[in-house]
């Protein structure tokens, strides 16, 4: 018959869950069950945290330190805005709200990782990237349907739909007009004055939106417009050293491509956009 088998490893002393999981066997299956058992749980011994990692740990809103690893590297994976990290970004996410179906920043980070890489995949892939975020709404709102979390989520919902900017732009305005705008929905609309060369006002919008924090992810790369609101030529240097640090970026990349076009400097430009499509293994349009 089928067997179900449910193991819990914890820290005494701390009283830290690091390893819990649930295993389905059959009676034939026993001896394997048990290599499998002793592989999980040897990987999750091997991660170590000290006592301001295990602090983080639980600012990011989780106790598993095996979640919380992996969100740890859907993070690092999701700073290099092309396909094939993304997918690894994407994948880790999973496995973190897998081993914790309640880390709210791991279901945040799956909804804007999909979403982001919705807007440039081709239409067979973003079929996937729409059941994510969907996904990954359905359950803050089962966690906190009236969280900042589940709010911004419904904006991702509707981005990655597609031809929805207009409706996204009258709901953000009209929470940013109530006086009511959670942290998200001023850095969204800073995105969308920025997109109208209205720099100023993005500006002093941004000036509003702290430093990305836990439990406040926005669904916009708000590093992005606190450092290009300025001129093309001046600009450049700024997307240089952006690229030093995520050579992979593909944003950046297209960034720089469509600066040096701006100026003139047709030559960088097409250089800066050969490399993009380099990385474009999905034929993306951006």
């Amino acid at each position: 018959g089928q067997n179900r088998l449910q193991i819990n490893l914890t820290d005494a002393r701390t009283k830290l869950i690091l390893f819990s999981d649930q295993f389905n066997f059959t009676s034939e299956e026993i001896f394997s069950i048990q290599d499998r058992i002793v592989q999980h749980v040897a990987t999750a011994l091997r991660i170590y945290l000290d006592e301001d990692q295990r602090n983080d740990m639980h600012d990011w809103g989780t106790n598993s330190a095996v979640a919380y690893d992996s969100f740890l590297k859907a993070e690092f994976f999701s700073k290099e805005s092309n396909s094939a990290s993304l997918t690894a970004a994407i994948e880790n996410y999973l496995f973190a709200v897998e081993k914790d179906p309640d880390f709210v920043n791991a279901y945040v980070g799956l909804a804007t990782i999909a979403a982001r890489k919705g807007i440039y995949s081709n239409t067979d892939t973003n079929v996937e990237n729409r059941r994510l975020v969907n996904f990954a709404l359905r359950e803050l709102l089962r966690i906190d349907p009236e969280s900042q979390e589940a709010q911004a989520a419904q904006f991702l919902a509707l981005r990655v739909e597609g031809n929805n900017q207009q409706i996204i732009e009258e709901k953000i305005r009209n929470m940013i007009l109530d006086g009511v705008a959670p942290q998200f929905s001023i850095s969204h609309y800073s995105a969308l004055l920025t997109s109208a060369k209205l720099f100023s006002e993005a500006e002093a919008f941004l000036e509003t939106v702290p430093s990305k924090a836990p439990h406040s992810v926005s669904p916009d790369a708000t590093w992005t417009y606190r450092n290009d609101i300025v001129e093309p030529h001046k600009l450049i240097p700024l997307q240089k050293q952006q690229l030093l640090v995520r050579p992979s970026h593909i944003g950046v990349l297209g960034s720089l491509a469509c600066s040096y076009a701006f100026i003139g400097d047709y030559e960088q430009a097409k250089f800066y956009l050969s490399r993009q499509l380099e990385l474009d293994t999905e034929g993306q349009s951006a």
